[in-house]
């Protein structure tokens, strides 16, 4: 069972030594003091090995099972193929372990469902490893617009691009849909769990074209609160990570790739006009600091993973809810789901969103979305 002292490090062990753990997580985690990696695991034990030496890490598995039953670990991270995602996610949680699962949570629904249960009657805290949500300019577009700086938001329009497919060493299975991979639930999802958190609302219709294996798509959705919104995904291109919110009162510009990639431009602005110069010029020099920070610190999306982690021990020791909860991962997955079944027939589909949802979303929309005000915290 899942037991953490406020005196001692959070002990994490990771289940599979891919990229994603080498490179974000075990670097992220090695900047932070209240929480320690005790083991690692993978199913091909000489990379497991060679992964434990380069960091340090005192223990290495050939499975989940081993890690889990060795016995040293209080929290999981599930880091191998989405598709093995519900089985090591299901282990950890019924042996009481916090469960950290990278995104997408699932590769349906029902198993999304499943493990949300099992979460409710498990003695660990889960989570879903949407690090986007704690990048720095994230967090403050949030404020943003939950401050009403851009009144209420109608339009969304989004960018998530890389060339991820193209790199010689990636796994065959992040190129295929049928085996979780491709741009939409590899990728794309990062933005659909960013709309709803950017928007305090759920997307509940989506329209979607695609070319390839979820090599490029574009989609456009609605949501509860009455907005739309548009996005365009490739993991086949340059890189671009992009969101733009236009409300009554204005737009939020926010580029998660520049350190300088945030901007709230009042509504009677004109894009390059001297007035909106002197002021951008101005919103530089004040942010400089924290933006030499952020660089310092190996950049802001580094940070998101090194956020994420300390938001997770937070949540394990009972200092503050999951940053992205389970239902948030199964809210994003129905979305990529539907995007997935709208390029297949050509057309929309529905989101699978819970009816008790739908009815508190539109509630909210109307309380927190009144013309002028912008979204309210609720």
């Amino acid at each position: 069972m899942a037991s953490t002292s406020i005196h001692s490090p959070l002990r994490i062990g990771i289940v599979g030594c891919g990229r994603v753990t080498t490179e974000w997580h075990l670097p992220a985690l090695a900047g932070l003091d209240e929480a320690v990696v005790v083991a690692v695991a993978d199913l091909d034990r000489g990379r497991a090995d060679a992964v434990a030496r380069r960091f340090g890490v005192p223990a290495a598995q050939s499975s989940a099972e081993a890690l889990i039953a060795e016995g040293g670990a209080e929290a999981v991270a599930v880091c191998v193929p989405a598709r093995e995602h519900t089985a090591v996610a299901r282990m950890a949680l019924e042996a009481g372990l916090h469960v950290l699962v990278e995104k997408p949570l699932a590769l349906s629904v029902p198993e999304a469902d499943e493990l949300i249960r099992l979460a409710e009657a498990s003695a660990g805290s889960a989570a879903v490893g949407f690090n986007l949500r704690h990048h720095r300019l994230v967090r403050r577009a949030r404020e943003a617009v939950r401050a009403g700086a851009v009144g209420s938001v109608s339009l969304v329009s989004s960018t998530f691009a890389s060339a991820s497919r193209r790199v010689p060493e990636v796994a065959e299975w992040r190129k295929r849909r049928a085996l979780g991979g491709g741009v939409v639930l590899d990728q794309a999802i990062h933005h659909f769990d960013l709309w709803r958190h950017l928007l305090d609302t759920e997307i509940t219709r989506v329209l979607a074209h695609g070319r390839g294996d979820d090599e490029h798509v574009a989609v456009c959705a609605e949501t509860a609160s009455g907005a739309v919104v548009t996005g365009s995904f490739s993991d086949a291109t340059s890189a671009s990570n992009e969101i733009s919110l236009t409300g009554s009162r204005g737009r939020i510009e926010l580029s998660c790739y520049r350190v300088d990639g945030l901007e709230v431009i009042p509504a009677p602005e004109l894009p390059g006009e001297p007035r909106a110069r002197l002021r951008r010029g101005a919103e530089l020099v004040r942010a400089l600091p924290q933006e030499i920070a952020a660089m310092r610190a190996g950049g802001d999306h580094r940070a998101s993973y090194l956020e994420q982690w300390r938001g997770f021990v937070a949540a394990a020791r009972g200092h503050a809810p999951a940053d992205s909860s389970l239902f948030d991962g199964r809210q994003a997955l129905a979305v990529a789901l539907a995007v997935i079944e709208a390029t297949e027939s050509g057309g929309s589909a529905e989101v699978d969103v819970p009816d008790r949802v739908l009815a508190l979303s539109g509630a909210v929309a109307r309380a927190a979305m009144q013309p002028g005000e912008g979204c309210k915290a609720v």
